[in-house]
């Protein structure tokens, strides 16, 4: 029989409050306000606080203030990748950010659905109390990804290699490599090409 854990991990609807759950968002919501407290120059331990709490932080890579981490645990994130100020990332299933990627201010990763029903969704009960339904899927980005400011990026997707999203946008499909992609719902302009480039930087 699986673990509420287990199920969550694989995409299936689980019941969000077993005791490592309720321990592990305890965990990543007081890494977050400690983060959040230091100071850019305090790099050490800055970089310490992320170590201990992500699944990965790669080398060179930098979040701004303002993050907050669900679980943090399912959190992969590659070799230089900057990350503005206040983004989000409800992360009960995997994020994983590719090297070299910019994240903007204010982008929300969001990983978890709850059902459409309202008696489904509303709160449950099991032997540790409280619960709400729950399912979760995987984000990923691969690298060198440009994400504009205010975007939200819904369960499930997976944006491809040099693509870029316009602020604001709400991504709910899978956007293609070297892509420009804008708008809510999120949808490829064009591709980005050759022309793009604007030389001698």
């Amino acid at each position: 029989m699986q673990s509420e854990k287990e199920k969550m991990l694989n995409g299936e609807w689980f019941q969000d409050n077993e005791p490592w759950m309720v321990k592990q968002r305890a965990l990543a919501g007081n890494t977050s306000t400690i983060y959040n407290q230091t100071m850019v120059e305090e790099k050490e331990k800055r970089h310490k606080l992320l170590k201990d709490l992500l699944g990965h932080f790669g080398e060179n890579s930098f979040i701004a203030n303002g993050v907050q981490f669900d679980y943090g645990c399912n959190i992969y994130i590659g070799d230089d990748v900057y990350i503005n100020f206040n983004v989000v990332f409800l992360d009960g299933n995997e994020i994983r950010i590719g090297d070299r990627c910019l994240i903007g201010p204010g982008v929300l990763f969001a990983t978890p659905s709850h059902p459409l029903m309202a008696d489904e969704r509303t709160k449950h009960f099991n032997q540790y109390g409280a619960y709400y339904p729950e399912k979760v899927e995987k984000i990923i980005l691969e690298e060198d990804v440009w994400v504009g400011g205010n975007v939200t990026i819904m369960p499930g997707v997976k944006i491809g290699k040099g693509a870029i999203i316009g602020g604001g946008s709400v991504v709910t499909k899978d956007i293609p490599p070297y892509s420009l992609a804008v708008g809510n719902p999120c949808r490829v302009v064009r591709q980005i090409t050759e022309a793009d480039r604007i030389g001698n930087i």
